[in-house]
This record gives structure tokens, sequence and C-alpha cells, in this order.
């Protein structure tokens, strides 16, 4: 198969490794042969490290970069960013009301890697756990949008207050506080993908996602095996409603949290993806790249940088605001 170094160009070069086939999207880029399968099929998989050991697979707690990128290819969200334009997911059409304060999602026939049908409910339910006290979502503030969703976060009010109804079996209605032209593009997160209600009911709400055994998977792939400290191994969702599309029949996710042992894994052909890689690297491998042996790739990403003042330190310079502000 192919392998692609992929560099993401913000403050620092970093360098992502990654196989042909493999759903996430990356752009620019150059290829070559390598010794994996060829993402068509029939038992062609690709490696890629774990930068970090992830504590839980619930996606209301998914806070992370690593939790987030096994949620998004295990889960279903509602749409998804596909090469940078918003497309229909576990919903195929939605739109908002008159006033822009309703959307409605009509939900596909989607299924869970257990053959179970995906219900509108299993989408209210996860709504309701982001904004859940127990749960305890990072992410809830960007939701706050939905109607009262932070009161509940806050304590203020319950779980069904929050603006999420299931008309029906596939049909699903979202009430905001205001108009909101881009809340479709807030659920491409990963917090918001169906997760059913016997799955988390009493204490399993908070436990949830603890193991692959218990998590309902509506994405293209699911967790065949989760050994903490080692690996994640995701298969190929059978039931998965664009499975016919889905190109790789798996995906190994060692975990590598040294930099250096990513960097001996890679060069020595046993992974296909590598992330959070140094410019240096890159320019070590240049060779290669020219010559076709790797595939490299480069985007320029977003970033937020930001300084926060101590002013709790009774003696430290910043509890003056004359002088936070002169920084500011």
């Amino acid at each position: 198969m192919k392998k692609v170094v992929a560099a993401l160009l913000a403050a620092l070069m970093i360098v992502s490794l990654s196989a042909c086939g493999n759903r996430s999207t990356e752009s620019r880029s150059t290829g070559s042969s390598g010794n994996s399968g060829t993402g068509s099929g029939g038992g062609a998989r690709i490696s890629m490290v774990m930068t970090s050991d992830p504590d839980t697979l619930d996606p209301g707690r998914a806070d992370d970069t690593q939790k987030n990128q096994i949620v998004l290819e295990t889960q279903e969200t509602l749409v998804r960013l596909i090469d940078g334009k918003l497309s229909p997911a576990g919903a195929e059409s939605y739109e908002p009301s008159g006033d822009g304060l309703v959307w409605t999602f009509h939900l596909r026939s989607n299924k869970y890697s257990d053959g179970t049908e995906v219900q509108a409910q299993d989408y209210v339910n996860s709504i309701r756990r982001v904004f859940d006290p127990e749960v305890n979502c990072h992410n809830a503030g960007i939701f706050y949008c939905i109607k009262g969703g932070e009161d509940f976060n806050t304590g203020k009010g319950s779980k069904e207050d929050v603006g999420a109804e299931a008309v029906d079996e596939k049909t699903l209605k979202i009430t905001l506080t205001e108009p909101l032209p881009y809340f479709p593009q807030l659920l491409t997160f990963s917090n918001i993908t169906p997760v059913p209600e016997s799955r988390t009911k009493g204490g399993a709400n908070s436990s949830y996602g603890a193991t692959a055994k218990e998590l309902a998977q509506s994405g293209p792939y699911y967790v065949s095996d989760w050994t903490r400290g080692t690996q994640v191994i995701l298969k190929k969702n059978p039931n998965y409603w664009d499975a016919d599309h889905i190109k790789l029949d798996g995906i190994d996710m060692p975990l590598a949290q040294d930099e250096n042992t990513r960097q001996q894994l890679f060069d020595t052909g046993k992974i296909d993806i590598l992330s959070n890689v140094r410019e240096e690297y890159v320019t070590s491998l240049q060779s290669r790249i020219d010559s076709g042996d790797i595939q490299f790739i480069s985007e320029p990403q977003a970033s937020n940088s930001y300084i926060c003042f101590n002013n709790s330190d009774p003696g430290g310079v910043f509890t003056n605001e004359k002088i936070r502000k002169a920084f500011a």
C-alpha cells in the first residue's frame, strides 16, 4: 500500500503518516508503495499509533485528540466534514424552522455493529448526556445554544428540559435558545453520536465507554479489541449504512507515547501513520519523500494561542489590573 507522511504546518511543523484508504482527510500529497494492504478491501488494513492511552471511549467524554480520533471512526455524527464541506451522515437530510429555532433531522437507516437499528431517541440520549453533570462533558459549553442544556449542566434544570426530541424513530428535533445558522457545524463534534439509553441506565451512565464490550458503535468501524496501555484494534462495521464505500477492513492502533519509539516504528515499516513529529524528522525523510517511497501531505491548521495571567498570587505583578491591561 502507499505510505503517507503528512505535515500540518502551524507554529511548528508536525508530521503525520497515513495509509491510503483511511477516512481521515488530508491534502497535498505525493505517493509511494509499501508493504501493507492496498486500501481496497479484502483484508486490507493500516496501522497508526496512539500517542496517548485513552481512559474512556465514551463520546460524551471525548475530550482530547486521541479519544476524538477513535470515536469519530467508530460512531456516526449527524453530519460530517468531508474535504472541508458539511455532508449528511447519520442524518440524510435536515432543515431549520422558519424562525431558525428548531432544527429537524431525518435519520437514515443505520445499524450498530451488533445489528441493532439506530433510533432518534439514541441521539436524544447522547445530547442529554453532554449536559449531564455526572458525565462531565468538557465540551458542554459549546452546546449551550441547545435549549435547556446550560440549566441541566449547572444543576438548575433536568434532562427532560433539554431541547432534544424524538418525533418518531427516524426524526429528531433540536430546539435552540436563539437562531444559529452554523448549528450543523457544531454537530460534527464527536460528543453528539447515538448512545442507546439502555446502555447508560443507572450506574452505567458514569461507567459507559470504559470497555469495548459495552460500547454501542454506529460508525464505519468498531473497537474489536482494546487492551489498556497496549493497543486498540478497529474492524470494519458490516452493518454501517455506507459500508460498501469503506475500503479498509481494519485499523491497528498500537500505543507509543515516546516520540523516538514512534519514529522507529515508522522507519521499520511497523506502522503506516505517524503523528506529532517535528520538522527535523521530515528533513531526515526527504530522500524517501523525493523518491516516492513516502507520500508527503501538508496543510495549514487553525490554532488558538493565549496567555493566562496569574492574578491569584498576592505578591504577583499581575494582580495589578493596569499591568494586565498593558500586556493585553
